[in-house]
């Protein structure tokens, strides 16, 4: 293809599958081999490529919007799951899931699930809402959608962020918190797996840096739920093989060019980066080890299948 004709800014074949695996899967000089076998093999080449992964993920971490493109062979259902990622619906999930929806419509896929960083707007009793949600749209669509058990159209694992009904959220006996809508709390980790026994894994911490709550030990109550802790922190950097990473605030030193606090600010939010730094981040090829933030948006290609959570 010519250059100017390319539809993609950077191109890492060091990403893809080496030549030789390549062409084993596709029987070029022998018998094909099967695909779980493929992928394994694919596993340990990525190993080699880490610096490369957390370099992509250090960009989405910085705000950037990344897409990662699959060629036209990936046309088997069974070898990938397709996601969006979206931030501070503030209670708007009609507009969320239409314009979900709407996306799908131009991409001609289905989206198998969607993640969301927080400031979803849980707040099922609107007379509960906190000081900041009554000065803009107030509730939100939640209570409405509750009310009449309205399933989530796509299944969606969220973060709380600093706006929400934290109390009822920590109340609920499941973290399915209306059908086909998962709330994924501080510290956890949900898995999803396919038939082959690959698994995607997604870590999140949700909530903004308080600088007065962030040593507490032994959680927090009431509005200052609305922050994270160093144990949480501590808690989700010990588990292994994180593929995406949900985390609410930015990590500290990420630079803005447009914030409420001014032009430039940058991000005092300690423990995030901590927290990319230690976490055993997996090497799996399907994930590329992402970080979502507030102020990333991506798709992203890869295995899937049913969920279950892990602590």
């Amino acid at each position: 293809m010519r250059k100017d004709a390319e539809t993609w800014d950077a191109w890492s074949p060091q990403l893809g599958p080496s030549r030789e695996l390549h062409a084993a899967l596709y029987g070029k000089l022998a018998p094909p081999i099967a695909w779980p076998k493929s992928r394994r093999r694919y596993v340990v080449e990525m190993k080699d490529q880490r610096e490369t992964i957390a370099a992509i993920a250090a960009r989405v971490a910085a705000g950037e919007t990344i897409t990662l493109l699959c060629s036209s062979a990936c046309t088997d259902p069974e070898r990938w799951m397709i996601f969006c990622a979206a931030g501070d619906i503030h209670g708007a999930l009609d507009r969320l899931y239409e314009d979900v929806l709407a996306f799908e419509a131009t991409l001609a896929v289905r989206f198998a699930w969607a993640l969301h960083v927080g400031d979803f707007g849980v707040w099922p009793d609107p007379d509960r809402i906190d000081k900041a949600t009554r000065s803009h749209d107030g509730a939100g669509d939640f209570p409405r959608w509750l009310g009449a058990g309205t399933p989530a159209p796509r299944q969606t694992v969220f973060i709380k962020g600093n706006h929400e009904d934290f109390v009822w959220l920590d109340a609920q006996p499941t973290f399915e918190v209306l059908r086909g809508l998962f709330y994924l709390r501080n510290g956890t980790t949900v898995d999803l797996d396919d038939d082959d026994g690959t698994v995607l894994r997604v870590g999140g911490l949700g909530g903004c840096f308080g600088r007065s709550d962030y040593e507490r030990k032994g959680g927090l109550h009431g509005y200052a739920k609305r922050h994270y802790t160093r144990e949480e922190i501590e808690r989700l950097s010990t588990v292994r093989g994180v593929d995406v990473m949900l985390v609410h605030d930015a990590p500290a030193g990420v630079r803005f060019e447009q914030h409420r606090r001014g032009p430039g600010w940058v991000s005092d939010a300690a423990g995030l980066d901590d927290l990319l730094a230690s976490a055993e981040l997996s090497a799996e090829p399907q994930s590329a080890s992402l970080v979502i933030t507030t102020s990333a948006s991506m798709r992203w290609r890869g295995l899937g299948g049913p969920m279950r959570r892990s602590e």
